[in-house]
């Protein structure tokens, strides 16, 4: 009995070897034109050819194969503490997307890394460097809040490619590791600006109470104070989950509406809040933008997980997809060259006037 052939109609799936007979060239000439780090040696005619012939026979070169022969798996590890939470966030989820199509112009796959949130930041910090010792990927993209001093000093040590997604609330001091990130003060200064050009005299910034600092709230303080604006600040309960923090935030406003009510501008620590704010003012009968104007962070109503027909809320706006294009680019130059001093980079926010003030 004859085995059955591998061929349909033409469209046999062929070896490497077998491409380079039919086009008429080596396995190295092959190579080449399907990788894209050496393709531009190789003739645009004769790799015009050779591909012409892999689609033909719906040839596609095996990562592992590549991986074997450059001693890279062609893989970015992406290091999250909550996956959940995260990937809810309209600010990180948006520079994933965006880092996800910055690795594949490379031909690099993105890999999630899940490191278990721990009450004891020591333990976190095991699971990170397990993951780092683990050469499964060539980089790594290290969430916010998750970085210990063990984890900075072993990244130093073994010279790993890797960088950290800075958060505009994260605490700045810290340059062990090569960074990416926001820049929020001049839009900020161009808030403030704002708020004064508009004749407010009396401004209060609005964050969620929380344990660790906010390093967004004292810049808006900072910036305030610097520009003669009077502020005040106050912290309100909201739940953990920020999916709920747009009603969360109507409960919390109306608790403190009495107190609120005097101050003629509130810059909110995000958009999300904001909104919820919002609500509350139109059930009071306040004239938004007249009585109070309303502010805010991270232009939340233009953001693809947030569907907003027309947006009316003054904010500062992140450079969400920039930022993701930016970490992509800088991982590739790490791998590259893997002793690269240490940087920061950083994507000014813009800030964007609406009705709301």
């Amino acid at each position: 009995m004859k085995p059955i052939a591998n061929e349909q109609k033409g469209n046999t799936m062929l070896s490497i070897s077998e491409i380079a007979i039919k086009a008429k060239v080596s396995k190295a000439t092959v190579s080449r034109a399907l990788c894209s780090n050496a393709k531009d040696i190789v003739k645009p005619e004769t790799r015009k050819r050779i591909l012409e012939i892999c689609k033909m026979h719906n040839y596609l070169p095996m990562s592992s194969a590549r991986a074997l022969a450059s001693g890279k798996t062609q893989t970015i590890g992406l290091v999250l503490s909550d996956i959940e939470k995260d990937f809810a966030s309209p600010y990180l989820s948006e520079i994933i997307s965006s880092l996800v199509l910055s690795l594949k112009s490379f031909n690099y796959d993105l890999k999630i890394i899940m490191i278990s949130p721990q009450e004891n930041p020591s333990k976190s910090d095991e699971e990170v460097l397990a993951t780092l010792h683990s050469r499964s990927v060539d980089g790594f993209v290290l969430g916010s809040g998750i970085l210990g001093d063990q984890t900075l000093a072993e990244l130093k040590k073994l010279e790993i490619p890797a960088l950290t997604l800075y958060s505009p609330s994260d605490n700045p001091s810290k340059e062990m590791i090569h960074r990416v990130g926001i820049n929020n003060a001049p839009a900020t200064f161009e808030l403030v600006q704002h708020l004064c050009f508009c004749g407010h005299e009396n401004v209060i910034y609005i964050k969620r109470r929380k344990t660790e600092r906010s390093f967004r709230s004292e810049l808006f303080t900072a910036t305030a104070r610097k520009e003669c604006l009077k502020s005040d600040e106050i912290e309100i309960s909201l739940a953990q989950n920020p999916i709920q923090t747009i009603s969360a935030t109507r409960s919390a406003i109306s608790m403190n509406w009495e107190h609120l009510k005097k101050y003629s501008a509130w810059v909110f620590e995000n958009d999300l809040m904001a909104l919820g704010a919002l609500d509350i003012m139109k059930e009071k009968g306040v004239t938004i933008g007249r009585d109070i104007a309303l502010a805010g962070y991270d232009n939340i109503e233009e953001n693809a997980n947030y569907y907003c027909e027309r947006p009316i809320l003054t904010t500062i706006a992140p450079p969400r997809k920039q930022l993701g294009e930016l970490a992509g680019q800088l991982l590739m130059e790490l791998i590259e060259t893997p002793k690269k001093v240490c940087e920061s980079r950083f994507l000014p926010s813009r800030f964007i006037v609406r009705e709301t003030t």
